[in-house]
């Protein structure tokens, strides 16, 4: 493990991790519009300021879907890159003053809590990375320990709610209170008022005698409006800026439901305790009575505040705290245990172990009365570590039946629910066998297998909604097969494209990476789909996706320059920064999507899906 420190006097560090989405396709990132901010501030000969040139309020976000469970969708949001860099300075110019009220409530059990000076990074040197995988350091003073810190803030106490299920204190708040009840904020961040994040960091009195005084939260309260074309009911769902938002207002009703119930006799860490990991509390209590009053004042604190609990999900229960999902993780932890290296690799009918590790599963769901997308998630990350596993530790030839069977499983599961993370784990999955295809015996049987798997995945998409995240991905780690078996032109047409001038920012801009210029007619219907897009969007140079649509194709070297030249104009950019945006393209520079040097490895790297490498950071 080796200790990485990071530059703390970078204003615009907190655009690489705090202000977009972590669902998002494996191509997109804004590293590459940090380093063109990084340009402008550094660089003494003549360029643009990509800054300037985009610079708008109030910006429209970009609004797509994710999966929810596997009857529901999420809204996510992808803030303008003008509102994006606006936030990361916010961020730079009050941290202190963000972890100050992050720091306020005893319930809360994930918040942060200081600025990440350093995290850890398992067995391999940074600047040997950027070596090894074709990157180079760039001339422009940039940090490239900046481009791979997990965060701008180190958080406490728990990254995941499991976490905390399954940890020491779990077990001993349990020891010490008989009751619990778990409840869910309803729609917590489409409901918030952005004004209120004034009520949570200073008292009414305050307000009424300060009017027109710009305080911290009157900042905050504008740059996470502005973003969100000013709307003050709702707050966009998506990047960890938000969380944060909403983590200041939340920790003000946690001391406010603990100073009500002291007014009445009823004392925290005593007769009850609470802990909330952001829109989820469990609260656990001596009694029922004393358990129905905590929940009163929860219900009642919020309220005061717009916000309001989920009763379909409030649950109770008595000692034992444990749960049907505890339960059948419990049972299927069991079997997937069985799959050791040795056991793997003792296997003789790979087919007949498949079908009944399926009926096993299918065992375990209707025992428990789940439904998959309440196991997916596990099954899957705990198939992808005994195959991970499986080929490190294995020192002779590696058997593909063996890892054809553990993806057929897996790629199963994934065909009945899937989502953006179990996604990120199978592109892991995909390119870990690439990594050590030397030692695997009939790669290309996996290959073929693989491709197989990957191309029947149009069959599942469903014409009426936007192509998952998830399926975008996948088909974009095929880019990293040999040539024979990359998909062809009509299969991304069918899928990426299906929509037509419908089609979304994820969806073009993946399309046009996988393509490069391989099909001459299609890239000419792409660019007429993108002009479309244009043309439909009342005003192009306020709204998140034309924004980011239109930069990725100014610096696409798979684009003429006379096309270009219309859509940075469609951007309202001003004819004498035209030709310094195409000049930086042609020196290799891009902004969400790296075109020119496309390297799976530093995708997931960077993007945190290949979780046993980034381990922990402070």
């Amino acid at each position: 493990m080796n200790k990485i420190y990071v530059k703390r006097n970078d204003k615009y560090r907190a655009i690489l991790t705090e202000t977009t989405p972590s669902e998002t396709p494996i191509i997109f990132s804004n590293e590459g519009l940090y380093k063109l901010l990084k340009i402008s501030k550094n660089n003494q000969t003549k360029t643009v300021s990509i800054e300037d040139i985009i610079d708008q309020k109030p910006t429209k976000p970009f609004k797509y879907y994710i999966k929810k469970d596997d009857s529901d969708f999420r809204i996510i949001s992808l803030l303008h890159p003008s509102s994006q860099i606006k936030l990361s300075k916010f961020i730079y110019e009050n941290q202190d003053l963000i972890t100050y009220y992050c720091n306020q409530s005893d319930i809360s059990i994930r918040y942060p809590y200081k600025q990440t000076s350093s995290f850890y990074i398992k067995n391999k040197n940074l600047e040997n990375i950027y070596k090894l995988k074709g990157e180079n350091k760039s001339s422009y003073n940039i940090d490239i320990y900046s481009l791979y810190s997990p965060s701008f803030f180190s958080y406490k106490k728990y990254d995941r709610i499991y976490k905390f299920i399954n940890s020491k204190e779990f077990v001993n708040l349990e020891s010490r209170f008989g009751n619990l009840i778990t409840i869910d904020i309803a729609k917590c961040f489409h409901c918030i008022y952005t004004h209120s994040i004034s009520w949570a960091t200073k008292n009414k009195e305050y307000i009424k005698n300060n009017l027109g005084v710009k305080h911290f939260s009157d900042k905050f309260d504008i740059a996470i409006r502005e973003g969100n074309y000013n709307e003050t009911h709702g707050i966009p769902i998506g990047p960890e800026i938000s969380r944060i938002f909403a983590e200041i207002i939340l920790q003000r009703i946690d001391k406010n439901i603990i100073s009500s119930l002291k007014r009445n006799n009823i004392t925290y860490n005593k007769d009850y305790v609470i802990r909330r990991y952001v829109d989820d509390l469990y609260i656990f209590s001596k009694n029922k009575k004393i358990l129905n009053d905590v929940k009163n004042s929860v219900i009642y604190e919020l309220s005061l505040y717009n916000l309001h609990i989920n009763k379909n999900k409030t649950k109770e229960s008595e000692r034992p705290f444990i749960t049907s999902k505890s339960m059948a993780i419990q049972d299927l932890y069991n079997i997937i245990n069985e799959l050791s290296v040795d056991f793997i690799a003792s296997i003789l009918n790979h087919d007949r172990y498949k079908i009944r590790f399926i009926e096993r599963v299918k065992t375990i769901l209707k025992r428990n009365n789940l439904r998959y997308h309440d196991i997916n998630s596990f099954i899957i990350s705990a198939l992808s570590k005994r195959l991970r596993k499986y080929i490190s530790n294995n020192t002779h030839k590696i058997n593909s039946k063996a890892i054809n069977m553990i993806f057929e499983i897996n790629f199963y599961l994934f065909s009945i629910y899937s989502n953006a993370n179990i996604g990120n784990v199978l592109c892991g999955d995909i390119l870990h066998i690439y990594e050590n295809y030397k030692r695997i015996e009939n790669i290309n049987t996996i290959t073929l297998n693989l491709y197989q798997i990957i191309y029947n995945l149009k069959d599942l998409i469903n014409k009426d909604d936007p192509i998952p995240i998830e399926y975008m991905n996948i088909i974009l780690m095929t880019k990293i097969f040999n040539k024979e078996f990359r998909l062809p032109p009509e299969f991304i047409k069918e899928t990426l494209l299906s929509k037509g001038d419908k089609s979304d920012y994820f969806s073009i801009i993946s399309a046009v990476f996988y393509l490069e210029n391989n099909d001459k007619n299609l890239t000419k219907e792409i660019i007429n789909i993108i002009f479309q897009k244009i043309k439909n969007e009342e005003k192009n140079a306020n709204s998140s996706e034309i924004t980011h649509l239109i930069l990725d194709m100014a610096f696409c070297p798979f684009i003429e320059d006379s096309e270009k030249r219309k859509m940075l104009k469609e951007l309202e950019v001003a004819e004498k920064n035209i030709p310094l945006i195409i000049r930086l393209a042609k020196k290799n520079h891009y902004a969400f999507v790296n075109w020119r040097n496309f390297s799976a490895y530093n995708i997931l790297f960077k993007k945190e899906l290949a979780k046993r490498i980034l381990r922990k950071f402070y």
